[in-house]
């Protein structure tokens, strides 16, 4: 029945390519702005294009696309795969969250070494933004006190809110209220590209190669020296 369906769906993105399914993976954080400004943008072009969303860790979602379980991801920060082609979007500035009340609350920015004994909250591993805080902490010569682990960003920001702990969050986007106080990181090497990917031939569909398309058409270049490590 899946191969049937499958070969339905072929059959209507070669009579109209608008009308197919694109299947997107992303990072849970990007279904807050990424994905759905995309989306938007893309349904002036293609009205009649059909997506099925499924949010995951960067791990996840990569592997999804290299075994065609998903046409396209939204990770971050760039795999380090030769089996996938990746399209630079942008780059993200992560915070250090800290509850109201905390001693770090009123500064201006701080660095990852002021963090050495703060009791942490971070995704677990295989996680994009878990891949940046290990970066940092193992740049800074340090090991993260992380005291709990979770799955979901919006469980982070509730636990830093209710004291738990601090943690690295994505940098608030514009129009979106954050539950926690955010502080700028003052260490260069504080940001994560992000990025679209997909099979090294791109997808198999006519709808996702147009979708693919599209994202690749706001591509930024990336800057020639990139010391952000890649997640695997």
């Amino acid at each position: 029945m899946n191969e049937i369906e499958q070969g339905e769906e072929r059959i209507t993105t070669l009579v109209d390519p608008e009308r197919g399914v694109v299947s997107l993976g992303f990072l849970h954080s990007f279904g807050g702005w990424l994905v759905p400004e995309l989306l938007n943008l893309y349904r002036d072009i293609a009205p009649s294009t059909s997506f099925a969303l499924s949010g995951g860790a960067a791990d996840v979602v990569v592997d999804d696309v290299r075994k065609g379980r998903a046409d396209i991801g939204f990770v971050a920060p760039r795999p380090v795969a030769d089996d996938v082609q990746w399209v630079p979007l942008g780059r993200e500035v992560p915070c250090l969250g800290v509850p109201p009340g905390h001693v770090f609350e009123g500064r201006g920015q701080i660095a990852v070494a002021d963090l050495a004994d703060e009791p942490m909250v971070a995704l677990k591993a295989g996680y994009g933004l878990r891949h940046v805080t290990d970066r940092l902490f193992r740049e800074a010569g340090l090991t993260p006190r992380i005291k709990i682990e979770v799955t979901e960003l919006s469980t982070l920001r509730a636990l830093v809110s209710a004291g738990m702990g601090v943690a690295l969050v994505p940098a608030p986007q514009p129009g979106h209220v954050s539950t926690t106080r955010n502080i700028p990181l003052s260490d260069e090497g504080a940001f994560r590209s992000y990025g679209a990917v997909a099979r090294q031939y791109g997808p198999s569909g006519r709808a996702a190669r147009r979708f693919l398309s599209f994202v690749a058409s706001r591509a930024v270049p990336e800057p020639p020296a990139d010391s952000e490590e890649r997640a695997d």
